[in-house]
């Protein structure tokens, strides 16, 4: 029978690229494939990866061209998110592609008697093959569990890795023979065991303008709502302590099969068990539309973690990014959230460095520490088919300037603060710059 390796990988959406890949591995091992945790010894080797901006798309074809002029020899397949977000990935003629709606084909190749659409996930697998960048394992999995461990390379991108295209890989003419693997002891680590990871729905019912998931599922599709509460019973009854939520979206659920995020809620609320909830992630619109129909004993009892994808405190910038919500009114949701338990950790996400962002709106983020334990700070970074690709940036030195303000708060506000600067070599620079 084949060898299987997997690579997976993305610094954006890490939780999703992760839970997608261990489904793919969980069906291989089900069905009796043997998994190895080096390239050199699979039969096929499988990539997976969510390229959000432009960076990482540079970092997945750096991959690509690695794993193709090193083995020239293996079966490679492209997975996930990758066959629809990277333009043009598709004329590369030695690959195989399984776009994440397509995953039956899974079914097909490796003609598996356990359906992947059977598989369920209780621990993720993280898979971390390839020195790209230099970065800690607390960086990629906020996770104390693994806070010991250190992955370190010399490995610096340069404006020549940048310059990769699929044609230079298609015709040969790009080289690089300093790309390394690391140890096959960092591929394939399990999260904590009490973790059983649930989507709901698959897709996001929005359509951002700075976005790219719409080009990873065009549409939603939630799963039924027996199916749901069937997994959670089951998973709590064998011992889970947290239900990851890990959709894209959670609040889109049922907005296909006349349902809604309420209805879900409140039906996962009359699970008698002890566990909790966490939500990766709650768009706030869906959010405003449904909080007063779910029950407060929901947020009282059931939920632990809620990470609420705020994405700025500007109603200008929030209309330019395609989102359609009142800031205030979710601000005071937070505020009654924490009123039914202080110990739900509450954690947001803003988009600093937007196109045309002011420095006096950028100023107004900081509020959020007053309403979440913790907000990221993630850098705008271009993706080239988006809506605000061809807006008015902000300068690099604003972005300079900016970053190192969220560094100083950070410095201030400890964990309250997480910064997300996208490029290693950008990082670097800031760090040097505020230090």
């Amino acid at each position: 029978m084949s060898t299987i390796f997997i690579w997976s990988a993305s610094w954006a959406e890490h939780s999703q690229v992760w839970f997608q890949s261990t489904i793919v591995y969980e069906f291989l091992i089900q069905n009796g494939y043997k998994l190895v945790k080096n390239a050199k010894d699979a039969d096929y080797i499988l990539l997976n990866a969510y390229p959000f901006d432009n960076y990482e798309e540079k970092l997945v074809l750096l991959s690509l061209y690695y794993y193709l002029n090193t083995y020239k020899d293996k079966k490679i397949i492209v997975f996930g998110s990758a066959p629809n977000m990277i333009y043009g990935i598709k004329r590369i003629p030695w690959l195989m592609y399984i776009s994440y709606s397509e995953y039956e084909k899974f079914d097909t190749i490796f003609h598996g008697t356990i359906s992947i659409k059977d598989i369920h996930v209780w621990r993720i697998r993280f898979f971390i093959p390839l020195k790209l960048e230099e970065v800690s394992l607390w960086d990629l999995l906020h996770n104390a569990l693994w806070s010991n461990l250190k992955l370190e390379t010399n490995y610096e991108i340069s404006e020549y890795d940048l310059s990769i295209t699929i044609d230079s890989i298609i015709d040969g003419t790009y080289q690089n023979n300093t790309i390394e693997e690391y140890p096959w002891d960092y591929n394939y680590m399990e999260d904590s065991i009490d973790n059983f990871y649930i989507e709901t729905t698959r897709g996001c019912g929005f359509d951002c303008s700075y976005c790219a998931i719409k080009r990873v599922s065009w549409y939603t599709k939630s799963f039924p709502i027996d199916d749901i509460i069937s997994d959670i019973q089951h998973a709590v009854s064998i011992g889970a302590k947290n239900i990851i939520i890990i959709d894209e979206d959670v609040g889109s659920y049922g907005i296909d099969i006349w349902l809604d995020f309420a209805f879900l809620i409140n039906k996962i609320n009359e699970i008698p068990w002890d566990f909790h909830i966490k939500f990766y992630y709650l768009e706030p619109k869906h959010l405003v539309e449904n909080f007063h129909r779910i029950a407060p004993e929901f947020w009282e009892n059931k939920v632990s973690y809620a990470r609420i994808t705020l994405q700025t405190t500007s109603q200008r910038i929030l209309t330019l990014m395609n989102r359609n919500y009142d800031i205030t009114e979710v601000l005071n949701i937070c505020k009654k959230i924490k009123m039914y338990n202080t110990s739900i950790l509450l954690w947001s996400i803003v988009i600093y460095g937007f196109p045309t962002e002011t420095y006096d709106e950028f100023s107004d983020y900081f509020r959020l520490l007053k309403y979440f334990d913790c907000t990221d700070f993630l850098c705008y970074a271009d993706k080239k088919w988006t809506k605000t690709y061809n807006m008015q940036k902000n300068s690099h030195e604003e972005i300079l300037r900016k970053s190192l303000v969220i560094l100083k708060m950070k410095q201030k506000f400890g964990d309250k603060i997480d910064p997300v600067i996208w490029s290693p070599r950008e990082r670097k620079k800031i760090l040097a710059s505020c230090y």
